[in-house]
């Protein structure tokens, strides 16, 4: 098992995952700079909104692409 987990590290894709990763740290960045002078409205949800989203995407994303793997 352990070596099998092993393989599929050295297998995977990694650029994959950090393009993922810059897109969302762009897309948070885009948001506060809409946002961080609005306060009051509700605006905090946004962030966790699509901290949800984004986590959501990963495991969705891992989950697809470690299946064609095998």
């Amino acid at each position: 098992m352990n070596q099998r987990f092993l393989e599929f590290l050295k297998r995977y894709d990694f650029s994959f995952i950090g393009s993922m990763s810059a897109i969302f740290l762009v897309g948070i960045l885009n948001l506060y700079s809409a946002t961080h002078s609005q306060t009051g409205e509700g605006l905090d949800a946004l962030y966790k909104s699509q901290l949800m989203w984004f986590l959501f995407s990963v495991s969705v994303a891992v989950a697809i692409s470690s299946f064609w793997l095998c």
